[in-house]
């Protein structure tokens, strides 16, 4: 029976199960914090030289302007910033809202096809915690931009830690004679602790929307690519008329959550982008707190379009979160309240993304990234929310591999490690080509695991006596490809592993994918078979929970 034939029978499944299961929302747990090397979000960016374009401004050397999903910039000069000296020597100074320890400096020079010799040469670098004392880091020479419309940062300054509120660069010369310098792209990073985003947010509004531009739009992933950029199909938007307004967003988190940060994709299409928020919080939907006002940066109106706003929301203990929406970036109109009359063109959103420190209820806490923790997965299919969506199989094509119960809840809820689900992974290798697989493709966050503290990859596997088992060609693997094409492969060492009716950890030393490029992995593969010595093999089911990266195991210990 594939699973065409059991559609009927999940949909009564699923009625029924949601009218006999009580109300179930465990609360997300605290973990001690690891850290990751993150980019610092909300840097201002001030400069005394005068800016050959008066709309862009030293802003644009820290708001993505020109920059896509994969952190690569355009060449066109409207995306960077240029100036003319004033008086001295020009300089670009940067303030974050805290003092960090800065970490590394990334730098994207002027990249204009038509002045690249404007790009800054030599520059010294200072710092300071207050604005008033100076410590004078050193001198750096910058790379040229390539001109190209996919320049990756090509000078990354190690910074060691230092302490700092302010960083200022000042110019001592450029690639060219001419009187002007111009910067695309400066970003920072430090080390915080690891974040988690919050999974199953609903989306509501105030305000009807068009067919196909639901404020679901929001929080479905759809538009999205797997490197966090955003299409500029408006059907993959949330846009509405506020007709008289104002107009508001509401996302419901599914839990209580100590919120971190929030990250918006502003509309993708010229024309409908907001800009002035006011930001409020609820535990219960019902008292609501102001958080304040914001301003959304704007979405690039590109293909790839990376994430517009990183909002700190310092930890507020919410359930609900409310965005009103003042006006829009392009009409600029402001909203003058319920009793106002309003002109204004359509308004919308993309995507919004929340994140807290709470790992998903069960994730082990010794990990750096979580890949999945198979907690966020539903019986909703319409919703592309069920497991088989995320991690495909070939079930409907007669293959070897099924991911998923035929009946609800898909998910297994009873054989678990952590947390209140595990994926159940059917196989039958006893058909050619004698090895099942399923794959999970990674979003942009999940992609690097050359982040600090991955060593090894971490999953935990439960095998399954109850059915046939010819273990001799039951091996469990792990395939690692990345963005290029490039694969590697690891087989568990133990071909009876399988047989084990409990719970096995199995880690493996990064090192063992040294053939891939791990700073963008895009696809995770897990299977049960032997590619290079295929024969009929078992007809059974395995469990698979908790997958992520963090500290190697002891020397010795099991893998």
């Amino acid at each position: 029976m594939d699973r065409s034939q059991s559609m009927a029978v999940r949909l009564f499944c699923t009625l029924l199960a949601l009218i006999l299961a009580p109300i179930h929302n465990p609360l997300a747990r605290a973990q001690e914090p690891e850290l990751v090397l993150s980019p610092i979000w909300n840097v201002a960016a001030t400069s005394n030289g005068i800016s050959t374009n008066d709309e862009v401004g030293p802003e644009y050397i820290v708001n993505r302007s020109g920059l896509n999903a994969n952190n690569e910039h355009s060449n066109w000069p409207g995306d960077m910033w240029h100036a003319m000296e004033a008086d001295g020597p020009i300089y670009v100074q940067f303030e974050f809202e805290d003092v960090y320890p800065l970490e590394e400096m990334w730098i994207w020079n002027y990249n204009s096809d038509w002045w690249l010799e404007h790009g800054v040469k030599d520059v010294t670098v200072e710092y300071s915690e207050d604005g008033i004392d100076w410590t004078v880091f050193g001198n750096i020479e910058c790379a040229m931009g390539t001109g190209t419309d996919d320049y990756a940062a090509n000078t990354i300054v190690s910074l060691g830690g230092i302490l700092a509120r302010y960083v200022r660069l000042t110019i001592l010369s450029t690639y060219g004679t001419f009187p002007a310098a111009g910067l695309s792209e400066v970003q920072f990073r430090t080390f915080t602790e690891t974040i988690h985003r919050i999974y199953n947010v609903t989306a509501t509004s105030n305000v009807a929307s068009r067919e196909g531009n639901g404020p679901e739009n929001t929080v479905d992933d759809s538009g999205m690519n797997a490197n966090g950029g955003h299409s500029t199909w408006w059907v993959d938007m949330w846009i509405v008329d506020p007709n008289g307004g104002p107009v508001y967003i509401q996302f419901e988190l599914g839990g209580l959550y100590e919120l971190e940060q929030m990250w918006v994709w502003n509309c993708n299409t010229m024309g409908f982008q907001a800009k002035d928020v006011t930001i409020e919080y609820s535990e219960d939907g019902i008292d609501w707190v102001t958080f304040g006002g914001v301003r959304l940066g704007r979405a690039t109106g590109q293909p790839n379009c990376p994430v517009s706003s990183v909002i700190s929301l310092n930890g507020i203990a919410a359930r609900y979160v409310r965005l009103t929406i003042h006006n829009t970036w392009e009409a600029n109109v402001t909203i003058v309240g319920r009793e106002g009359i309003l002109d204004i063109e359509p308004v919308g959103l993309s995507e919004v993304r929340f994140f807290t420190k709470q790992p998903p209820p069960g994730t082990p806490a010794s990990y750096v990234l979580v890949l999945d923790s198979f907690e966020q997965y539903t019986d909703e299919e319409d919703l592309g929310e069920a497991i088989f969506q995320t991690w495909i199989d070939d079930v409907q094509y007669g293959g070897n591999a099924r991911v998923g119960h035929w009946y609800t809840p898909f998910a297994e809820t009873e054989i678990v490690h952590s947390g209140a689900q595990a994926m159940p992974f059917f196989y039958t290798n006893a058909n050619w080509p004698y090895y099942a697989e399923t794959y999970r493709d990674l979003e942009g966050p999940l992609q690097n695991w050359r982040i600090d503290g991955a060593e090894a990859l971490t999953l935990y596997f439960h095998g399954s006596t109850d059915q046939d088992h010819h273990v001799e060609t039951d091996w469990l693997y792990v395939v690692v490809e990345d963005g290029a094409g490039g694969t590697a492969v690891v087989y568990h060492p133990d071909p009876d592993a399988l047989r084990s009716n409990d719970w096995q950890q199995w880690s493996i030393d990064l090192d063992e994918f040294a053939a891939v490029d791990l700073s963008h992995v895009v696809r995770l593969i897990l299977g049960v078979g032997n590619h290079s010595n295929l024969r009929p093999g078992g007809n059974s089911v395995i469990y698979i929970d908790d997958i992520g990266l963090g500290a190697a195991p002891p020397e010795g210990a099991e893998n």
